[in-house]
């Protein structure tokens, strides 16, 4: 219930001012203004007549609006009512006192609120998009200019607010330039600058570390978050560097960083190393031929290895001891099945990511192509292996493993022409090792007792 005769008696009565009723009452000053102007409209003065409630007295000040048609009242041009709102400082409340300017018996103001939504709702179907996270980056210059007063001359000068907003979490970041054109104008900056030379992501999930430095004590181990973790004996004394992470803790001493992460990114399949390979076994291993491959020789001039022999006689152990060495001499190595490779490269079409696997691919020093031969390969596999071997000829080095002898690899890949011209890129400049002998995996379940599963 409005406060209408609250108003008007302490108007008549008490003699205050407009400002002293609207702060006693807790209304508006131009409320109390409304007030008295509509006593005056309906011919009433103070004091109220006695059978007059505050009711019927609301009903006298403001009595309901004629139930005039559309015509009379004048419907606003809403067409028109948009285009004005992309004006400067324009906004509905303003035109809406346009409109009763010239409407006197037009509509009341929410109405016309109303209406101008409803319209405007049909204007642009919008198809609802969720961005993902870290994916879009919106940007575009506001409207409306910023002044920049000269401290010194006192000239104005009027800035463009550049803004940039991320898809998925809304959050925006600002500037002011001078201008919208070059040099000022960072989505040009971005797009000619930044955007041709980004590469693409890590193929690993970021993982947050803390580096810190430690020395190692006499007993050869290091003190970490009151836990001691033994290092190489050799260290004793001397500064290392070790990565904390959530769950691994890591030393470093001079290069041995360049190498962890080479090995990180290779991700070979067993932790391997030449020097513990067992030649006492009978397996076919050429010792003179391991250590010529260690110098790592072969991968310099672009050569390639191919290890054969039944399955469990070590052949992938024997490719990731190769990789492995490759990486402590500064190469880059990759691990991969074969059948997973292909499996990549055929998604890796559909989604418009094909060159830059094949690119990617051809970068790294020593690739890994583990268990050669296992199913027999379609026309599309045929084409993309050749894309890859093709690349890779006379620039980097490939280590094949198989089950099959090389004589029989012809036939797996099926079509004879390119089963020439694959073969011809990987096996006629390669080193060929042989392997035999009982498996390693029932040599050891014979040491343990346990049943090995082939």
């Amino acid at each position: 219930m409005r406060k209408i005769k609250e108003v008007l008696r302490l108007k008549w009565e008490r003699g205050l001012s407009n400002r002293q009723i609207a702060a006693a009452c807790g209304v508006s000053r131009p409320t109390v203004s409304e007030y008295l102007r509509r006593l005056a409209e309906a011919n009433l003065s103070w004091p109220l007549p006695e059978n007059l409630d505050e009711a019927h007295l609301e009903q006298r000040l403001f009595p309901p609006s004629p139930d005039l048609p559309a015509e009379v009242r004048g419907l606003p041009d809403w067409h028109q009512i948009h285009e004005e709102l992309k004006g400067k400082y324009v906004t509905l409340f303003l035109l809406w006192q346009a409109y009763r300017q010239a409407n006197p018996e037009g509509y009341q103001y929410s109405w016309f609120c109303e209406h101008y939504r409803a319209w405007q709702g049909k204007l642009d179907l919008v198809m609802r998009q969720d961005h993902r996270a870290g994916e879009k980056l919106f940007v575009d210059y506001a409207g409306q200019t910023v002044p920049v007063i000269d401290r010194t001359t006192g000239e104005i000068h009027e800035a463009q607010i550049f803004v940039a907003v991320m898809g998925a979490s809304n959050y925006t970041y600002a500037e002011a330039t001078w201008s919208q054109k070059l040099p000022d104008c960072r989505r040009d900056h971005f797009e000619q600058l930044d955007k041709p030379a980004l590469q693409p992501l890590p193929a690993e999930r970021y993982v947050y570390a803390e580096w810190k430095k430690a020395r190692v004590n006499i007993d050869y181990h290091v003190a970490i978050d009151g836990h001691y973790y033994s290092v190489p004996y050799t260290l004793i004394k001397k500064e290392v560097e070790v990565r904390i992470t959530h769950n691994i803790i890591e030393c470093f001493y001079r290069d041995n960083r360049r190498l962890t992460s080479r090995l990180r990114r290779a991700g070979l399949r067993h932790t391997a190393v030449l020097e513990d390979l067992d030649y006492r076994n009978s397996r076919g291993l050429d010792k003179g031929l391991i250590q010529s491959l260690a110098s790592c020789q072969w991968v310099k001039e672009h050569l390639n290895v191919l290890v054969t022999g039944p399955t469990g006689v070590g052949k992938t152990w024997l490719a990731c001891a190769l990789a492995h060495k490759a990486c402590r001499e500064g190469y880059t190595a990759q691990y991969v099945r074969l059948t997973r490779l292909l499996r990549e490269l055929t998604i890796a079409k559909g989604d418009g990511q094909y060159p830059k696997l094949l690119t990617n691919l051809v970068k790294v020093d020593v690739l890994i192509l583990d268990d050669w031969g296992l199913m027999k390969l379609s026309a599309e596999n045929r084409r993309d292996l050749l894309e890859v071997l093709e690349d890779r000829y006379g620039r980097r080095s490939t280590i094949a493993t198989s089950q099959l002898p090389i004589e029989e690899w012809h036939d797996v890949i099926g079509d004879a022409t390119l089963a020439d011209a694959i073969l011809d890129r990987l096996v006629h400049n390669a080193y060929k090792i042989n392997l035999r002998g009982e498996s390693m995996r029932k040599r050891q379940a014979k040491l343990t007792g346990t049943t090995a599963s082939e």
